[in-house]
């Protein structure tokens, strides 16, 4: 699937404006595979980055968020400044503010690719709960059929 350039650049500067469907065009068309959908959570594989995954979650009036628009396309920006914690399983959670989304983001720093979006940063983390989760179930699930 080609990569739908004029997509591509309203991803880049206007990420806010990107409907939640158009980024999951995006998605496939740069080589991205769909492992799992939890709620409003899309997670995501790459053949190249195997063990890197991606969520994009669907925000307000069918819009994808902009934070998560941003790191599908520059997969390696470091985190922005915010809290650090480490979990009840171990993981490290990160917490920062996207003023694109106007809403917490919450990363893990050993899956920084998957992430979740809430007014706070408790809802932000139990929606990166839910994206870790969908990512653990398809691990387990690829290893049982192999």
């Amino acid at each position: 699937m080609a990569v739908d350039r004029k997509l591509l650049e309203l991803a880049r500067r206007r990420p806010w404006a990107l409907r939640f469907d158009d980024a999951l065009d995006l998605c496939r068309a740069l080589g991205f595979q769909k492992v799992r959908q939890v709620r409003a959570h899309r997670v995501f594989r790459h053949p190249a980055r195997p063990t890197h995954p991606f969520s994009l979650q669907q925000g307000a009036r069918g819009h994808a968020k902009a934070w998560q628009v941003g790191r599908l396309l520059d997969p390696d920006a470091p985190p922005r400044p915010g809290a650090s914690r480490r979990g009840d399983d171990g993981r490290t959670v990160h917490v920062s503010w996207s003023d694109l989304d106007g809403e917490c983001v919450a990363t893990c720093a050993e899956l920084p690719g998957l992430s979740g979006l809430a007014p706070t940063p408790e809802r932000a983390i139990a929606e990166l709960r839910l994206a870790l989760d969908a990512w653990l179930d398809y691990l387990a699930a690829t290893r049982a059929a192999s």
